[in-house]
């Protein structure tokens, strides 16, 4: 073998070797890379006017947050971010579809429907719902989250059938939708208070607790947030707080809130009032 001969078959070598190393490197950059890069979502909080998202952006959970800004952004890409029933939430919602909240296991399933219904506004979602307790409080969350804001024109008496007859929940239900105290019974206090909207019944209430609650709904109907530290409960308390923001835009009032699941609520719904 010549010394050309050899050159040339080392070259040949090198060549093969050489395009080998291009095809890789072109795999690596065009097949493997996309799938190593982390998650994106879109960069809408860093528009400095979109003051929605940058109250979003304030809550803890992920779950929460990444709804949130799902919602307000009206773009469910941000649910991506999220896995299990977290996303699956986040995605009923936002796309409306009552087809992911069948897919969140049944401890969550209930919180599921109950956004879902409150985005929509169809009421029937509750209907998909397992139990007949479950589909109760749904309904129930329904009517008084609407009564609560006045949109009194989506809730009907028939939706009061499918709360369960033998919950106390059945007469405030019936009292909020024909806005009557009729259906309330003779003991019932806080049912003639939501419609009469006096404060002194509440006073008059069977326990603490009911006088709570009583403060809890009067607060919101008579849209007076200083109601609320009539309302004994820590608990009841932040409720009230947590609910009132459905009426408001000032996100102080989340800030008195101490349950960090209330408060990350409530900073939710100041930024979907704001996005309207």
């Amino acid at each position: 073998m010549t010394p050309l001969t050899f050159l040339n078959k080392i070259d040949k070598y090198s060549m093969k070797k050489l395009l080998a190393m291009v095809i890789v490197i072109i795999i690596l950059i065009f097949v493997v890379l996309p799938f190593l890069k982390p998650k994106q979502i879109p960069n809408l909080v860093a528009n400095p006017d979109n003051q929605a998202s940058q109250i979003c952006q304030k809550i803890k959970q992920d779950g929460v947050r990444y709804l949130c800004l799902a919602l307000v952004n009206k773009d469910e890409k941000y649910c991506q971010n999220l896995d299990s029933d977290p996303k699956n939430i986040c995605l009923a919602v936002s796309k409306e579809d009552n087809s992911f909240c069948q897919k969140v296991s049944g401890g969550n399933r209930q919180y599921c429907y109950q956004n879902l219904v409150d985005i929509s506004g169809v009421s029937t979602f509750c209907d998909k719902l397992d139990s007949l307790q479950e589909i109760s409080k749904c309904y129930v969350h329904f009517v008084s989250t609407n009564y609560y804001i006045s949109n009194l024109k989506v809730i009907n008496q028939s939706m009061c059938d499918k709360v369960l007859k033998n919950q106390p929940e059945h007469q405030l239900c019936l009292a909020m939708a024909t806005q009557s105290t009729a259906p309330c019974g003779p003991e019932r206090v806080d049912c003639r208070a939501l419609i009469t909207k006096d404060l002194i019944l509440c006073s008059k209430s069977a326990s603490r607790v009911d006088e709570g609650e009583c403060y809890h709904n009067l607060a919101m109907l008579k849209k007076d947030s200083s109601i609320c530290e009539k309302v004994g409960s820590t608990e009841t308390k932040n409720d009230c707080y947590r609910d009132y923001s459905r009426l408001s835009r000032d996100q102080t009032f989340c800030d008195k809130i101490s349950n960090l699941n209330q408060k990350d609520q409530c900073l939710a719904n100041i930024a979907l009032n704001i996005s309207r």
